[in-house]
């Protein structure tokens, strides 16, 4: 662990004190991080921006996943009619990456607990969903 005195020797700043500048560390609870050389910064840019890049929807991979909702919206309003779904996360605050999964929530504006729903189709229906999410799989990487 980096001791304050070799945290003050690598301190461009010119600093009298022992205790280093607040320019040299954030403080935190456990301890303390040294500041970033513009070196490391640049390196660590690099590679944040790379991996957002290689790794950010592109308008395919938005419309392969709006088409996606929309079917399972169908499916689900075929079976119950009173079914809402919403889409929350990173789907709706454009966080979504290739691989992100779709959060969706669904409520009976009739039977908002579910209670009185036939569980011998709803279980089909899941099924039903999955396998329509597995045959889109190719097209959501």
């Amino acid at each position: 662990m980096l001791s304050q005195k070799n945290l003050n020797e690598n301190c461009d700043q010119v600093n009298s004190s022992d205790s280093g500048c607040d320019l040299c560390t954030t403080e935190n609870d456990d301890f303390k991080i040294p500041k970033m050389s513009i070196r490391w910064s640049s390196i660590l840019t690099k590679v944040l921006t790379s991996t957002f890049n290689d790794n950010t929807q592109n308008e395919q991979d938005e419309q392969n996943r709006e088409a996606l909702i929309n079917e399972i919206e169908c499916f689900i309003a075929s079976k119950y009619p009173d079914a809402k779904l919403s889409v929350f996360g990173s789907s709706t605050n454009g966080f979504a990456l290739k691989n992100s999964d779709i959060d969706i929530c669904m409520i009976f504006e009739k039977d908002p607990n579910g209670d009185k729903r036939d569980l011998v189709l709803w279980a089909h229906s899941l099924k039903v969903i999955t396998n329509l999410i597995e045959s889109k799989k190719e097209l959501m990487h």
